[in-house]
């Protein structure tokens, strides 16, 4: 497959699983990151490594070159590592979010993915509703099971967490027997399933 995807905060959150299942399909992967150096389990999935950061079109537009696909997941939302900054995020996404587009536009990328979110309730009728309005969710359905499950997923991530208990890696990637730098969360099932009940995801940074 001769498709180049570019993929901004490969090492993120989401970006370190991404990564290794765009490689393991077959595309060709460059990973954009502000630190090459941390971009370990991207090397050893057999991506390409360019420096770039999203407040720096010129970097940006030096990366994405040739490329067919730019999918953009840099945020700074908490993570496994960090704290996460919401006022950098915000800036990410209101400034950032044009300079990487301006970026794509001039390096001649064709298709450009962003990540987005959409916010919902469980539903009130015909009622308005705003923010603090209220509606609860029945016994039965997707929403009801999905916010079970959330507590048995946080206390397992905060063991994992507390215990260093080895994670079990996608056997698809073929990327962790050659990363022998790589974090225990660059992979764990457990984070996944936490990350999974976070509507506006867990992004660790931007890198």
């Amino acid at each position: 497959m001769s498709t180049r995807i570019a993929v901004l905060g490969a090492t993120g959150v989401y970006g370190r699983h991404l990564v290794p299942r765009l490689t393991a399909a077959g595309y060709l992967v460059r990973a954009l990151v502000r630190r090459p150096a941390a971009a370990a389990i991207s090397a050893a999935c057999g991506a390409e490594l360019a420096a770039a950061d999203i407040f720096d079109e010129a970097s940006l537009r030096a990366g994405l070159v040739g490329c067919d696909i730019a999918i953009n997941l840099a945020t700074s939302l908490p993570g496994p590592t960090s704290k996460g900054d919401y006022a950098k995020n915000d800036e990410l996404r209101r400034e950032g979010t044009r300079i990487w587009v301006r970026a794509c536009r001039a390096a001649g990328v064709p298709r450009v993915l962003q990540q987005s979110i959409a916010m919902t309730h469980a539903g009130g009728g015909d009622a308005w509703a705003d923010e603090t309005t209220f509606h609860p969710v029945g016994q039965d359905g997707v929403a009801a099971a999905a916010i079970a499950a959330v507590p048995s997923s946080t206390a397992r991530a905060r063991v994992s967490m507390m215990t260093g208990s080895p994670a079990h890696a996608p056997q698809s990637s073929g990327c962790q027997k050659k990363a022998t730098t790589t974090s225990r969360w660059s992979t764990s099932p457990t984070w996944r399933s936490r990350l999974s009940q976070r509507s506006a995801g867990g992004h660790r940074d931007r890198r």
